[in-house]
């Protein structure tokens, strides 16, 4: 929960800063870090979980977006899934807006 809400609010800090509402923000974390040879928008994608990335090289874009999708990973892998899973709590946060 701690990675779904510190996602929330960086996302919130950004909207303040760019004076956007909800439905204009990106919704992405790690927008602008991915090289051209990647193929995708960011590391995370709040609003569609999953979605981030599709590269030949790093792969599909593990974070599920829903309860049903969880990934009980072990203790070492991701911290047991912190940073994958936490697109199941944010989904809501959006939908709220």
């Amino acid at each position: 929960m701690n990675e779904s809400f510190s996602d929330v609010l960086g996302v919130l800090v950004k909207q303040r800063a760019l004076g956007q509402t909800a439905a204009e923000a990106s919704w992405l974390i790690g927008e602008g870090l991915l090289t051209s040879n990647v193929k995708g928008v960011a590391i995370r994608s709040m609003k569609e979980p999953g979605t981030a990335y599709d590269d030949p090289v790093l792969g599909k874009d593990p974070q599920p977006g829903h309860m049903d999708q969880y990934q009980n990973l072990p203790a070492g892998d991701d911290n047991g899934g912190v940073h994958i899973n936490s697109g199941i709590p944010i989904t809501p946060s959006i939908l709220w807006r």
